[in-house]
């Protein structure tokens, strides 16, 4: 038997004798490879939902406290949870806590009566 190109198939005498040969198809870049499962099944692969998270439902809060510091607050709506804070308020404390020293130091210093005068 005798192989040759399409082209030159029609100089050939017995047709039975010639095989027309193609050209193979360009390769595509394929998916994943099927699992075994999907491999032995003659039906096409199922294709699965993915449930995706809700994004987060978040509001901001922006007050001016007593000492005169702005603080942001990230709040989760759906709980009511404080997500995060700016400043934080270990850092609040301590600047309150610094005000009340000074103030404290300040009235003292009102206070003192200077004897050698």
């Amino acid at each position: 038997m005798r192989v040759e190109f399409a082209a030159s198939a029609p100089e050939a005498r017995d047709s039975s004798d010639v095989l027309p040969v193609r050209k193979p198809a360009p390769r595509r870049a394929s998916p994943d490879p099927p699992s075994n499962e999907q491999a032995r099944s003659d039906s096409p692969p199922r294709q699965e939902k993915v449930q995706l998270p809700e994004p987060p439902q978040r509001s901001l809060s922006i007050r001016v406290d007593e000492n005169k510091q702005i603080v942001y607050r990230i709040i989760d709506e759906r709980t009511g949870e404080v997500v995060r804070q700016i400043p934080p308020e270990e850092v609040r404390r301590a600047s309150r806590n610094i005000a009340e020293l000074v103030r404290s130091s300040e009235a003292r210093a009102k206070h003192q009566i200077d004897i050698d005068t």
